[in-house]
């Protein structure tokens, strides 16, 4: 809770304001293009390798909602906009993607005085990251485990922010078995796909089994994410 109330109505959408109206400018980014809920007049949108696909969504996405939205494609770790120009920061589960210590240096630089954070991020010793700790051990090139964000975010971003942190459980459910889920991710995740076209068959089919397994002994444990909200100190 903030002194002026929920930190999520001001990083989510603000009562009584109408999509393209005037106001805060906020820097977003996301491993998978825009979310939905990120309404500012002028946004500008940065993530880390964004496909093209994905930024395509996020200006579909953008144009459904009414909303007057300005990407560009930067670096989270060596951000070129100025100290203090965004009136907030905001990552859906990107952030944790790449080097943490210098993303978070960048978070607080651009943040101003007073503006506000918001993270989702993976949980440790959730499926999540059980898979990813399997690609690493497979020889994934991974900058930094992305659950080791949420373990250390009040050593990375607690001196510059005020800090709220809690896990939350996610009211979405599984829809697909840990097969399919193999069948998508291998197409569609990056660094299981890179990994893949250096593995042998014999490998590959060893990664494959290990990857169902964790799926099948976490298929009863309900999703969830970690929920970081701060104001810039």
């Amino acid at each position: 809770m903030g002194a002026d109330g929920p930190l999520e109505c001001t990083l989510a959408r603000r009562p009584g304001r109408a999509p393209g109206a005037p106001g805060r400018r906020a820097l977003a980014g996301r491993g998978h293009g825009l979310g939905r809920d990120v309404d500012a007049d002028d946004l500008r949108a940065a993530a880390r390798r964004p496909e093209e696909q994905a930024i395509e969504r996020a200006r579909e996405t953008a144009a459904d909602e009414g909303v007057d939205v300005r990407f560009e494609v930067a670096d989270a770790a060596a951000l070129r906009f100025g100290d203090g120009e965004f009136d907030g920061v905001v990552s859906a589960f990107g952030v944790m993607f790449g080097p943490h210590e210098r993303i978070a240096r960048q978070l607080a630089r651009v943040c101003r005085p007073g503006g506000r954070l918001g993270l989702t991020l993976m949980p440790p010793g959730s499926r999540a990251a059980e898979l990813w700790s399997l690609l690493g051990a497979f020889g994934a090139e991974v900058v930094e485990h992305p659950a080791r964000f949420a373990e250390r975010v009040d050593a990375l971003l607690g001196g510059a922010f005020e800090l709220e942190i809690r896990r939350v459980e996610s009211a979405l459910e599984e829809q697909h078995s840990p097969e399919e889920s193999w069948e998508m991710l291998r197409r569609s995740l990056g660094p299981l796909r890179r990994l893949l076209e250096r593995l042998d068959e014999p490998k590959t089919e060893e990664l494959r089994r290990e990857f169902v397994a964790v799926g099948h002994r976490f298929a009863d444990e309900p999703r969830s994410y970690v929920l970081v909200l701060g104001r810039r100190r």
